[in-house]
This record gives structure tokens, C-alpha cells and sequence, in this order.
């Protein structure tokens, strides 16, 4: 059996991008990720300490979210390794990391990388 824990739509104010605007103004990012870990022993002992904690996750996603870096490819890898670091039963998954308004006369709903493992 495969499961997961998804954490979708987190929105973060950040630094990055190549532009020195975007270093110094920031944007507004959105965050997600599925994560694939056996959580069958946490449910059935409905044991928080046995779970991979996803207000601790988005706390994670926030602290990697607050060091400017240039590219989303980044910061991407940056989160997964991360989380990664943090619940080593994580066995795959997936992390996206969207800029809202990028600095584009075209206008579009968001720019984005995501990363699969």
C-alpha cells in the first residue's frame, strides 16, 4: 500500500528570482508537495510523534523559503531535501514551487517547477 500526505497552496512572501527587483522587492510564491511515507503505524496507534508532522513540514517550507536563491529549481530541491532530511521514511513524492507575479509584461497565472522522486 502507497500513502501520502499532501500539503497544497501554501503561500509564502519571497526573494527569489534572477532580477535584482525580485531579490530586493520579492513575490508572493505558492508551495506544495505530496509526500509518500508509510503512515500505517502512526494511524493506528493515532500517534502524532509516529507521523510526518504537516505543520512541521510547512514550517520547514517556510524557513528554506526564506533564503533567496536565483532559481526555483532551487529552492524546489532545497525543500525536498529538507523534508527529506528531516523524515527519512519519506520514500518519494513530489514538490512544486510557483511564483504568483513574475515580472512579465505577458500575463500569466504563475511560473513553476516541480520535482518528482
Amino acid at each position: 500500500m502507497n500513502t501520502f500526505v499532501e500539503i497544497k497552496g501554501v503561500k509564502i512572501y519571497a526573494n527569489h528570482g534572477v532580477m535584482p527587483q525580485e531579490t530586493r522587492v520579492g513575490n508572493l510564491f505558492e508551495v506544495s508537495a505530496r509526500l509518500c511515507y508509510d503512515f500505517e503505524e502512526a494511524a493506528a496507534a493515532d500517534d502524532i510523534s509516529k507521523a510526518l508532522n504537516y505543520a512541521e513540514a510547512v514550517e520547514l517550507m517556510e524557513a528554506v523559503m526564506a533564503t533567496p536563491r536565483r532559481l526555483l529549481e532551487s529552492v524546489a530541491m532545497d525543500i525536498r531535501d529538507t523534508l527529506q532530511a528531516r523524515w527519512p521514511a519519506i520514500k518519494g513524492g513530489s514538490v512544486k514551487v510557483a511564483k504568483l507575479h513574475p515580472p512579465f509584461t505577458t500575463k500569466v497565472d504563475h511560473v513553476a517547477v516541480e520535482i518528482e522522486w
